[in-house]
């Protein structure tokens, strides 16, 4: 039995350690990426920015979108129903501001087929200039820096780049205990954004040639789908080309989260992945409830050897490494983050001990998503239920 337990602890250990590794793998490239002089590429580009409601810092989002330094864009924004709120604030700034003659308004009105966010963007992109070269997605609750654009489209210059990317980064106004859950929790993507294998095409910031989104037939996949993020990387990547990430490109969301929106945002997002990136979840959940388990297992033999004559202390260390090692890979992450955002320096240094703290705890989250998921595809977004039938069907509850 002490043998059979030191293998396992043994095991936790290296579980512990590899995502350390992506960490390191993914500084290495990050810090690469940013030392590089790009060839400047600057083609004609449509930014999609669906809307539903106000999300916190609207106004400011979308300024910072309009303010891009780029020289030819235009910025279309969509919404469901001309009586969205969102409808209402944009069409204002149509009407008090001449000179934002590259911001336009649609409406797409109600789907029955599709989530309310896809059908948005589909609707947009019958409404956008026939000479654009790119299309931007992009989502309403991010705050990107004035060079947002140029960085992002620049890889698109390459032809065996399909595809780029940024991601995003929760920074909460207040650290509490849903806020820094739902960051800790997002940023557990950033190491896999450089596997072309495990990386994707986030839906709140990516571009992709006019081109290849139509050689790519990416408006059929996206036709009953619930989600542009696994319906653009599919097309993507089955069209035998790269998905790029630009660490110029994560963008910042400023908001704050209760413990219950966490738990439903988290659950939420992986059913998704569940639905469309099956293989993937069975790697989450599979690693996230041995190493778990393997944890818990390891707070049972500290007590066993404390209240009898069994020794499994050594086992029982190897097991309960995972803590340390969760919360190594954090101070190993957040200099990275630091690199990519350099204007919040000041406030990631101000909440880094408690992305230490979190990250432990993010683990059990994940492992506690992966269960639920198991039981459902219904998801409720935006105040609308939905049923993610497969990739290719969503129905309207």
């Amino acid at each position: 039995m002490y043998w059979l337990l030191m293998v396992l602890g043994v095991v936790t250990f290296i579980f512990g350690i590899v995502p350390i590794l992506f960490s390191l793998r993914f500084r290495a490239y990050v810090i690469d990426y940013l030392k590089k002089d790009f060839k400047t590429y600057l083609p004609r580009v449509s930014v999609i920015l669906p809307c539903k409601g106000i999300d916190p810092g609207f106004g400011d989002n979308l300024n910072s979108i309009l303010r891009q330094d780029y020289p030819d864009f235009e910025l279309m924004c969509v919404t469901a129903t001309e009586d969205d709120p969102a409808h209402v604030f944009i069409n204002s700034i149509i009407q008090k501001e001449l000179k934002v003659s590259h911001l336009k308004l649609t409406v797409a009105g109600i789907s029955s087929k599709r989530s309310q966010k896809v059908n948005n963007l589909l609707k947009a992109l019958m409404s956008c200039r026939e000479e654009t070269e790119v299309f931007v997605f992009v989502d309403s609750d991010i705050r990107p820096d004035k060079n947002f654009l140029k960085n992002l489209v620049n890889p698109l210059q390459h032809s065996n780049v399909g595809a780029t990317t940024g991601i995003r980064w929760y920074l909460p106004n207040h650290a509490t205990i849903g806020s820094m859950l739902r960051s800790v929790w997002a940023a557990g993507a950033l190491p896999m954004m450089i596997d072309k294998h495990h990386n994707f095409a986030f839906g709140g910031a990516n571009a992709i040639k006019k081109e290849v989104f139509e050689n790519a037939d990416i408006k059929k996949l996206l036709n009953g789908s619930l989600s542009d993020t696994f319906s653009i990387t599919k097309g993507v990547k089955e069209a035998g080309l790269s998905i790029k990430f630009v660490p110029y490109c994560i963008v910042v969301s400023h908001e704050d989260s209760t413990i219950r929106e966490t738990i439903e945002w988290s659950t939420r997002q992986t059913i998704i992945t569940r639905v469309y990136s099956k293989p993937f979840w069975w790697t989450v959940f599979l690693t996230y409830s041995l190493s778990n388990t393997m944890l818990l297992t390891g707070i049972v033999l500290i007590l066993i050897s404390i209240l009898s004559e069994n020794a499994y202390i050594l086992p029982a260390f190897l097991m309960l490494s995972l803590i340390p090692l969760e919360i190594l890979n954090a101070v190993v992450l957040i200099p990275i983050v630091k690199k990519m955002i350099p204007e919040h320096i000041e406030r990631l240094d101000d909440l880094k001990f408690k992305y230490y703290f979190y990250a432990p705890v993010t683990s059990f989250l994940i492992m506690l998503n992966s269960i639920v998921s198991i039981f459902t595809d219904e998801i409720t977004w935006r105040d609308v239920k939905y049923k993610l039938v497969s990739p290719e069907e969503t129905r309207i509850l």
